[in-house]
């Protein structure tokens, strides 16, 4: 039904009503000459149908020996709409504009999907295949597909596999990650453990290698804990890979020197506006000028979605604040927060997986600002890997 509905529309059809007659016969008639009148309905006074726009002339014949009167109520179709607007070169022109748009729109990639990773983001996979040449906007009859497959698996050692299956417009990347292997290599290798740090070593726990320190000694960073060197019975010298934990007492202390007047950065709200649109890999800037003074920069990019599918087209928004730089006077107790503020980053930060033991905070004052000292003893395992290199290499 739907291909005829198709057919009767692109090459246009007619509504005619037969009025008065023999509407009947009229029927019988135009069955035998082989025309088709389909939709046939009665009126009150005959009946309204449908016939091909090429066959209504036909029609005269079966009209003549019923008596019926033809009149047309309504004309469909392609050809009828395109008679009336046959004198408006607009809407030609137009419509040949609008098909090579759509034709040279087809030539490129507006979507790139990326499937079956887990633990390789997808914006990374996107950045090296944009590295590659690869993005939204390139024309997929110029993409070698397996020239670009061995370069991105070359790229990215984490994939085991990759696949780019170009369908129209749409580019989709299947991907498989690499399963790590258990370290299993890396026991074998030689290795000492050295001190990462100053400290007092409290207690030892050597699971393979030979000790070189023990507890009570008081060791830098750098010397040797626990050697992967071993002897033999024979008198014969081994190299294995040493392990242990060496929990030692350290000290960490950290100044933060803060002034009463600071150089600080407002915003002095006055905003500068800039958006650029982007089509395929064709920037458009839609501002004049330059912006010449501080400021701070917020950016917002408008992405278009039809389906789920991003198309590459998009535009950016970027809002520029100007900032003033001023002195400004802080009292002590600002000061001092602003302090112990950074002290916490450090803490946070430098005693990660350390047991402070004790933690002693000087604080100085003095006409131009607040000191701050940290100072604490630590429990931790200071035991680092370190690599032995001998005459033959590792």
């Amino acid at each position: 039904m739907l291909i005829l509905w198709l057919y009767r529309r692109i090459l246009g059809y007619v509504r005619f009503t037969a009025n008065g007659g023999f509407s009947e016969r009229f029927l019988n008639l135009c069955a035998r000459g082989g025309i088709t009148v389909f939709g046939a309905r009665r009126t009150s006074d005959g009946l309204c149908a449908c016939c091909m726009a090429r066959d209504y002339k036909k029609l005269r014949p079966a009209k003549r020996k019923t008596g019926v009167k033809l009149r047309v109520c309504g004309r469909c179709g392609l050809p009828f709409f395109t008679r009336r607007y046959r004198g408006r070169i607009g809407f030609a022109a137009g419509f040949l504009l609008c098909s090579a748009l759509v034709w040279f729109l087809s030539l490129h990639i507006w979507s790139i999907e990326i499937h079956g990773n887990t633990r390789v983001s997808s914006n990374e996979i996107t950045g090296v295949l944009r590295e590659l040449g690869f993005e939204e906007g390139v024309i997929s009859s110029k993409v070698d597909v397996a020239t670009l497959r061995q370069q991105f698996l070359l790229k990215m050692p984490q994939l085991s596999w990759a696949a780019v299956n170009i369908e129209g417009c749409r580019a989709v990347v299947d991907v498989r990650e690499a399963l790590s292997p258990p370290d299993s290599e890396g026991e074998t290798i030689p290795m000492n453990i050295k001190a990462a740090r100053d400290g007092r070593i409290i207690s030892m726990d050597v699971l393979n290698g030979t000790a070189a320190a023990y507890p009570g000694d008081a060791v830098i960073k750098g010397d040797l804990l626990i050697s992967g060197s071993i002897q033999y019975k024979t008198g014969q010298t081994g190299y294995v890979h040493a392990k242990g934990t060496v929990t030692a007492e350290t000290e960490r202390s950290f100044t933060v020197a803060k002034s009463y007047v600071q150089q600080v950065t407002t915003r002095t709200g006055k905003t500068h506006t800039r958006r650029v649109f982007t089509f395929l890999n064709l920037k458009i800037p839609l501002y004049l000028g330059s912006i010449k003074v501080p400021v701070e920069r917020e950016i917002a990019e408008h992405s278009v979605v039809i389906g789920g599918v991003n198309l590459p087209v998009n535009l950016t928004t970027a809002i520029f604040y100007e900032t003033q730089t001023q002195a400004v006077t802080f009292d002590e107790v600002a000061v001092t927060a602003q302090a112990r503020e950074e002290i916490s980053e450090w803490e946070e930060y430098e005693l990660d997986g350390a047991e402070v033991v004790s933690r002693e905070e000087i604080v100085e004052s003095t006409e131009k600002g607040v000191k701050i000292t940290i100072k604490t003893i630590c429990r931790e395992n200071i035991a680092v890997e370190e690599l032995i290199l001998t005459n033959g290499g590792v």
